[in-house]
């Protein structure tokens, strides 16, 4: 796994999502955990790609994070820096306890293409806007649907 190119990837979605949700990244854990999750299947082809759902300990903050390869990413986490942590931006790091010894683990789900059946439309939305701005050859696995005039809800 190619982490420099990992975080240069992070940090191009990042910045999408900073223009594109108005409270980022305050509520916008599962939006950046999709579409993260999204282009490190289909883009950089990763077969195990895993979406984590979990909340701050002692709390009832949920959050979702990505989990690839033995690494967390983490687009969202310092959301919890007014909880009296200090997070960075983006959060890369193998497996470890000084994540998990924050967060209570609720459950995980192996990414596939297939799961956007069940996927609402604002999250499909901006995983195509961001995909044809950013992958204009296509080599990504193209979603069909319709996401017309969709509200992102912030």
């Amino acid at each position: 796994m190619d982490i420099n190119k990992l975080k240069e990837e992070c940090e191009k979605i990042l910045k999408y999502l900073k223009d594109k949700c108005k409270e980022f990244p305050n509520g916008c854990c599962a939006y950046s955990s999709h579409l993260l999750a999204y282009v490190l299947k289909n883009v950089y082809k990763y077969e195990c790609v895993l979406i984590i759902s979990g909340c701050l300990k002692n709390s009832n903050y949920s959050h979702k994070w990505v989990w690839v390869n033995g690494y967390i990413v983490d687009l969202t986490i310092s959301q919890f820096n007014n909880k009296g942590y200090n997070f960075p931006e983006i959060y890369i790091n193998e497996c470890c306890d000084e994540y998990n010894n924050k967060f209570d683990y609720l459950g995980g789900i192996l990414y596939s293409t297939s799961e956007f059946n069940n996927e609402n439309k604002p999250i499909k939305s901006i995983i195509k806007e961001y995909c044809d701005l950013n992958y204009t050859d296509n080599n990504y696995i193209a979603i069909n649907f319709d996401t017309k005039n969709q509200d992102l809800g912030d």
